[in-house]
């Protein structure tokens, strides 16, 4: 499902974001939480990418996990964030 885009350029941070979540979209829970850890690697601080991750893991059950990573993104950026929902 890899766009053009990426594969012209796989660092397009914007298109793995993408990517992951039209993967989270279609149901396709571990295709999207490997595209957002991808994203992640390459913008470490990124909350929006840590609350899309959180996300994923909340629906599959791994509380303790997404937890984490909303905590992990509300330190990140603690003003205006609204975890919970944001790539499904």
């Amino acid at each position: 499902m890899r766009s053009e885009v990426m594969k012209e350029d796989p660092d397009n941070l914007n298109a793995i974001i993408v990517c992951g979540i039209a993967y989270a979209r279609m149901g396709k829970k571990d295709e999207s939480l490997k595209t957002f850890s991808q994203a992640l690697e390459r913008s470490p601080n990124d909350h929006e990418i840590m609350n899309n991750i959180g996300s994923i893991l909340y629906e599959r059950g791994q509380y303790e996990g997404a937890a984490e990573q909303y905590l992990k993104a509300l330190q990140a950026k603690p003003e205006g964030m609204f975890p919970l929902g944001h790539a499904t």
